[in-house]
């Protein structure tokens, strides 16, 4: 076999792996990960999981990181669609939102939100990846598209547009009442509500600008 076959297939095995940890994650919780569940969910002996990862702590490193180029690429390519930037921010919002929503086992893993949290250097810098391309679009609102002229207080706005999105996914998917849930969304789709609520954010941020 050569090298680069044998390459193909470790990180296939890898893949694999993480896959059906977060597969336990979602069904159970990740309190329910273990080497020894996840060996026999996959049919292994734990000596073939440690030849892909050293320990659990290292497994869950590896899910994180592929989490973050996960989220990182829908928010760089809802960024990249025509639009100006307000426009682009109500998408960047959608994205970060949905993922929040459809993949919450992950969402939790990665940001610490009823899970471990297991934040390798890598997945820092992707991070503020994201913060860094969310950052630019919310200065480029506030300063009326002009990058050069972006106000000062860039990283107040983003930890606004920050506790918008956590505070809607709080409701979308982590509010226990059902009645709560339906009050708050008022009968709206909880991804549109976020987007209403956005649009009012970046319409005050272009107010400012105009007064």
């Amino acid at each position: 076999m050569n090298i680069a076959l044998k390459e193909k297939k470790r990180v296939a095995s890898r893949e694999l792996i993480c896959g059906e940890a977060l597969l336990i994650a979602e069904e159970n919780g990740w309190e329910k990960l273990t080497v020894r569940a996840l060996s026999e969910r996959l049919g292994y002996a734990p000596p073939i999981l440690y030849q892909h990862f050293e320990s659990k702590e290292h497994l869950l490193c590896d899910i994180v990181a592929s989490g973050f180029d996960r989220l990182n690429a829908s928010m760089e390519k809802a960024a990249e669609a025509p639009g100006d930037s307000g426009e682009k921010l109500v998408r960047v919002a959608r994205a970060r939102f949905r993922f929040a929503v459809n993949h919450k086992a992950l969402h939790n893993l990665m940001f610490g939100a009823g899970g471990p949290c297991r934040r390798p250097e890598s997945a820092y810098k992707q991070m503020c990846r994201a913060e860094a391309l969310v950052t630019r679009l919310l200065c480029m609102t506030a300063s009326g598209g002009k990058i050069s002229d972006a106000p000062d207080d860039g990283r107040e706005l983003l930890i606004n547009f920050i506790a918008l999105i956590k505070g809607y996914t709080y409701f979308a998917a982590e509010m226990p009442e059902e009645a709560a849930r339906a009050a708050f969304f008022q009968n709206q789709k909880p991804e549109d509500a976020l987007a209403l609520a956005m649009e009012r954010f970046i319409s005050s941020i272009q107010s400012i600008n105009r007064s």
